[in-house]
């Protein structure tokens, strides 16, 4: 995934989203430490709302341990913000309230 993402100007996934990171060298790195934990890991698109510069998505990932094989699925939701046709932000959230207060939608 990092060889086709451009840097972006910060981003954050549940693990990271006390610290968040920016650019694609962290998120590759990010990635190989979760593709060596849950080699099998995937994620498939749930839901998807154009919110005009903000994208809001929820999402079910999948996977096994590497040593455990013990099969896990979690439903988490991204939120995105775009600029002339590029994400500038992105982050993970447990749940949905969280992700909309994140991009000032919240109730």
């Amino acid at each position: 995934m990092g060889t086709t993402v451009r840097p972006v100007l910060g981003w954050a996934t549940i693990t990271t989203r006390t610290r968040p990171r920016g650019g694609p060298g962290p998120l590759r790195r990010w990635w190989e430490t979760m593709l060596a934990a849950f080699p099998d890991y995937d994620v498939e698109v749930v839901e998807l709302r154009d919110l005009g510069e903000v994208t809001l998505a929820s999402l079910r990932a999948v996977g096994h341990g590497a040593g455990s094989e013990v099969p896990f699925e979690d439903l988490l939701w991204h939120a995105g913000r775009w600029r002339r046709g590029r994400c500038v932000w992105w982050r993970a959230f447990e749940t949905e309230a969280e992700a909309l207060e994140a991009v000032g939608l919240g109730e």
